[in-house]
């Protein structure tokens, strides 16, 4: 059988062509539903965003919405967008507009669509509701319902970050640490946690002591669980890399820390193969009431080739669930289509209901 664009169907595909929406199968959670003894596991009451497009430079992306259990896919907004994100409590999904660079709220039934900042989207905050948005070194709470603003922090007012970037990815639900990727660690650094030298690496901020930086991993990435005791992230070593790591922040905050992560709780959460969808990139752990999920999109090795493909714009990316500690190499495969799909996030509970 055949979708709208030309993928071949397994039992739980369906396409998508220009501004057509159409469900091709109610089943669209795996490659095929027996395939995999986990699908049986996907939370039931879930739902799923993320962003879709055809996998060219600077082709328009558009923010998707489905059941876990494959019914209700569609398009969430009317126009283009990326890097959906849902609020910790459902009520909003905020994303990044492309025509007038600003981040956007909408609510899952596609009402209330509107601007709330300018610049991008990156993080709730977990108890308060408020969505935290970036415009050059700034960085601002947005209350979605009132729009009203306020300055929340500038990536100036960390010290040790001088001469060099760093870009904020998630923060801990009592504003105590912040997590993000930076350059600082390129040439061979000593922050509070001991010396590493990486490319780009993860590292763990103190919002109550803003002179100390503690280095995570070589990578990038890094976004913190709701709870706020565990970061995850991409890192950028290992046999099979680029992998999906984790590690306490408890552990992080040693001092010998960098020297010594794989002895201090630094294990693979997901690591996979490029010949089994193992090149893997934005992880995100599930927002509402269960957040035993991670969410990633990755590519694979196709056509002959050694190697899985990485550019995030023209590769084709597809998004995976994996339950987090069931074992490194365990997935459900979500999507499978010709396009790119990224920035994929889980909520499991009701959504806003009018």
């Amino acid at each position: 059988m055949e979708s709208v664009d030309g993928a071949s169907l397994a039992g739980a595909r369906w396409g998508y062509t220009g501004s057509m929406r159409r469900v091709l199968s109610p089943c669209f959670l795996a490659l095929a539903c027996a395939v995999s003894a986990l699908a049986a596991e996907a939370p039931d009451n879930a739902w799923l965003v993320w962003h879709r497009g055809a996998p060219e430079t600077h082709a328009p992306r558009r923010i998707w919405l489905a059941r876990a259990d494959g019914s209700e896919a569609r398009t969430l907004t009317a126009g283009t967008g990326r890097m959906p994100t849902w609020s910790p409590d459902g009520r909003w999904i905020s994303y990044h507009h492309y025509e007038d660079d600003s981040g956007h709220v909408i609510h899952s039934d596609s009402s209330g669509d509107r601007k709330v900042c300018d610049g991008m989207p990156v993080f709730w905050l977990q108890h308060e509701g408020e969505l935290v948005c970036r415009r050059g070194d700034r960085y601002e709470r947005v209350d979605p319902d009132t729009g009203r603003r306020q300055l929340f922090l500038r990536a100036g007012d960390f010290p040790r970050f001088e001469g060099a970037s760093v870009s904020i990815s998630s923060v801990g639900p009592e504003l105590r640490f912040a997590v993000g990727w930076s350059d600082r660690y390129r040439r061979r650094y000593r922050g509070n946690n001991g010396a590493f030298k990486a490319y780009h690496a993860a590292v763990l901020l103190d919002l109550e002591d803003r002179d100390r930086l503690y280095f995570v991993g070589p990578g990038c990435e890094p976004t913190i669980s709701p709870a706020g005791s565990v970061v995850y992230h991409v890192t950028a070593e290992g046999p099979t890399k680029p992998d999906i790591v984790r590690v306490p922040i408890e552990s992080i905050l040693q001092p010998d820390y960098a020297e010594h992560r794989g002895e201090l709780g630094y294990q693979t959460e997901v690591g996979l193969g490029d010949d089994d969808w193992g090149h893997t990139y934005f992880p995100r752990v599930a927002a509402g009431g269960d957040a035993s999920w991670l969410t990633y999109a990755a590519t694979t090795a196709e056509d002959g080739a050694d190697q899985a493909c990485h550019d995030h714009e023209t590769c084709r990316y597809q998004i995976f669930a994996h339950r987090l500690s069931s074992g490194p190499r365990q997935k459900i495969q979500l999507t499978n289509n010709r396009d790119t799909n990224n920035w994929p996030h889980l909520f499991v509970a009701a959504p806003w209901d009018p």
